[in-house]
């Protein structure tokens, strides 16, 4: 379902891209914090391949901010150091956002490697998965 996951995960650890930069003006860095289950904080961070992968991809940056701070409900996928969420963005489209742990030794800390908008295909099997 995430094929393009592998070449997001070399994107960030390899550093390498050719998209054009889409961060914003004075390319600043992002961090999220986020809380859930009232007993785990997540960290999510933006570098400059983080908004390289979300440019190439054509997803804007604050959809990706959107989908792992406010959308509900979320589908996550938690896979060795990567994990995936997947939500609503702000037009109701639903968008895969990728990251990866940035210390294998520090828990629930990620940088944001890339995203995706899902085809109609996965969008239907997440809501036949959300109504059970």
């Amino acid at each position: 379902m995430f094929a393009w996951l592998d070449e997001a995960v070399a994107t960030v650890v390899m550093g390498r891209s050719s998209a054009p930069r889409v961060a914003p003006e004075g390319g600043f860095r992002i961090r999220i914090r986020s809380v859930y289950a009232r007993l785990v904080e997540e960290n999510y961070e933006f570098s400059d391949d983080s908004y390289t992968a979300l440019g190439a991809a054509d997803v804007a940056w604050q959809d990706a901010v959107f989908v792992l701070r406010q959308s509900r409900p979320l589908m996550r996928r938690h896979t060795g150091v990567v994990l995936t969420v997947a939500g609503r963005d702000r037009q109701g489209r639903w968008l895969a956002v990728a990251m990866i742990e940035l210390d294998p030794h520090r828990d629930d800390q990620y940088t944001v490697a890339g995203a995706r908008y899902l085809d109609d295909a996965e969008s239907a099997s997440i809501e036949r998965m959300l109504k059970g």
